[in-house]
């Protein structure tokens, strides 16, 4: 049995999507944290493993990105403007999500930036996630 902490970070998302992510039930063996502002705070993105960011705290969030956590995913909630700057030359950006959408789709797409995140945490550091509930390491 293994354990997984997920630290998200909401910087400026609208309030029924905030409560719909924070209404999910965490995948299994996996507990969330969170943190939210109305805009980019360095000290709470560096603690983030899973950041959702709107589309008009994009370039503060880029300004900021050598005080991310190396292994930290990045989801930005945007539409079809143009404000805020190209969303290619950030290498963490996970997924890009619609602004209105249905709340499926943001189900669907937590838990894969969920998962996303736990691989990324665990990815060259074996066991840097799992904190062990038994002597049989997870599969």
């Amino acid at each position: 049995m293994y354990h997984c902490h997920i630290q998200l970070y909401l910087i400026g998302i609208p309030n029924e999507i905030t409560k719909l992510i924070r209404s999910m039930p965490p995948l299994e063996h996996f507990t969330h944290g969170f943190s939210e502002s109305a805009v980019a705070r360095a000290e709470l993105a560096a603690q983030a493993d899973l950041i959702l960011v709107c589309r008009a705290q994009w370039k503060a969030l880029r300004a900021m990105a050598g005080q991310l956590k190396e292994e930290a995913q990045i989801i930005l909630l945007a539409g079809r403007e143009k404000s805020g700057g190209p969303v290619e030359d950030l290498d963490r950006l996970h997924d890009i999500w619609p602004p209105q959408c249905r709340s499926g789709r943001y189900a669907f797409g937590f838990c894969g930036g969920s998962r996303a995140a736990s691989r990324e945490k665990t990815a060259g550091r074996p066991n840097s996630c799992w904190t062990p509930a038994s002597t049989v390491p997870p599969t």
